[in-house]
């Protein structure tokens, strides 16, 4: 099964050395918007940020972009 790297980029870097299987592309594109949704939770930490999936040989797949998630408790 393939091997796909979700690393964080924009203005916070976190790169993925470890990677997940997952049996195609859009499988694992699936998976980072997941993860985006969650990290998009971290108010401000990850603004401006994108999650990038690659494939074993480092081709991108997939480019997820995070919202700004908006302050709903008034603080």
């Amino acid at each position: 099964m393939p091997r796909y790297f979700f690393h964080v980029t924009g203005s916070f870097e976190a790169q993925d050395e470890d990677g997940e299987e997952f049996p195609n592309a859009d499988a694992a594109t699936a998976e980072a918007n997941s993860v985006a949704g969650e990290l998009e939770q971290e108010r401000g930490r990850y603004q401006g940020c994108f999650v990038r999936v690659t494939d074993d040989n480092g081709n991108e797949v997939a480019k997820i972009a995070m919202r700004q998630v908006q302050d709903t408790d008034g603080f």
